[in-house]
């Protein structure tokens, strides 16, 4: 260490440690960018496991790469609904070319790229924030272009697609189970409850959209729980009680807002917990926002619009929830 360099640069690691643990989890990760010696103290796995024990989980929301973008971006754009502000975290830490996240749960996130030996595509988890990463066993490249990828709280993985499901809990040697799904159509919106699966399908015309939900657990296969058929005069989100099965009403978007999806074709919805999201094709660069956390917890939500997306604003936006944690490991 240079005799001109900044004093903080020759605090005791413990003084630092109490330093940083005062601060949000954001502006930790803002200081890795401030110096080498910023960001390689912040990036120690010592130093994080620490920092782990005091620092709350940062909770975001995740834009995936549209599926018509061949090149994705070797960074992951996110947003910040406490400070209304977009970050980007990069992707360059991992030795594999094309990164196209998907998924995440509990700090880890779950992304498709190229292995640089054989171009074949692998399922990755990886924690950002740590930039510690684990390659997931081998499956073809047709599953990452049909399949859906869903994760539970305890980090369990499915492959989703409209005939087949894989399923890995690391619990069986390592590998995939496989069952068959024999869904009707292509599932929508589908979520991962441990071993259980519940996904949305259309079994209607072309005419008239027909939604059925259907649920299983792993390994027993997929079937019709009930359908939902109403005139659509705006949008509700609607929750499940996993125990009894029962429906309650938790948000409905605000008139005013629902206009501009009344116009388009085709909307896409991602998000979870208490805060979630819907992009339609002719909206333009925004999404509406449903947010019933923090100070937003009151009955029904508070809507708002996202604006500024990264990107050129055609087609449909998709996401996914991401929270940051220092203590998520592969």
């Amino acid at each position: 260490m240079e005799e001109d360099d900044p004093l903080i640069y020759r605090l005791p690691q413990d003084t630092l440690q109490q330093i940083f643990s005062s601060l949000p989890l954001r502006q930790v990760i803002i200081c890795r960018t401030l110096s080498k010696f910023f960001n390689a103290l912040l990036s120690t796995p010592s130093f994080l496991t620490l920092l782990s024990t005091t620092l709350p989980p940062l909770h975001l929301l995740a834009l995936r790469h549209p599926h018509h973008h061949h090149h994705p971006s070797s960074s992951l754009h996110l947003f910040d609904p406490d400070l209304n502000r977009w970050l980007r975290f990069p992707l360059t830490f991992l030795p594999f070319r094309n990164p196209n996240p998907v998924a995440s749960s509990h700090g880890l996130l779950y992304l498709w790229a190229l292995s640089p030996s054989d171009n074949t595509k692998s399922l990755i988890a990886c924690n950002p924030l740590t930039r510690h990463f684990r390659l997931l066993p081998h499956l073809g490249s047709a599953w990452s272009r049909h399949g859906s990828v869903l994760v539970d709280s305890s980090n369990r993985v499915m492959v989703l697609t409209e005939l087949a499901a894989l399923y890995f809990s690391g619990d069986n040697n390592h590998q995939w189970m496989k069952f068959s799904s024999n869904l009707p159509a292509k599932p929508r919106s589908p979520v991962l409850v441990g071993d259980r699966v519940l996904a949305l399908c259309d079994v209607g015309s072309p005419w008239r959209n027909q939604w059925k939900l259907f649920a299983a657990c792993a390994a027993t296969g997929l079937k019709s729980s009930f359908s939902l058929n109403a005139p659509c005069s705006t949008i509700l989100i609607l929750r499940l009680d996993l125990t009894t099965m029962d429906w309650e009403e938790a948000g409905r978007m605000p008139p005013e807002m629902f206009r501009c999806f009344r116009e388009s074709s085709k909307f896409k919805v991602f998000g979870g917990g208490d805060r979630v999201c819907f992009s339609a094709k002719r909206i333009g660069k925004k999404l509406a926002l449903w947010d019933r956390s923090g100070s937003s917890r009151k009955v029904g939500g508070e809507w708002r619009w996202i604006d500024h997306l990264p990107g050129n604003g055609e087609g449909l936006y998709r996401g996914f929830v991401f929270e940051g944690r220092l203590n998520a490991v592969p």
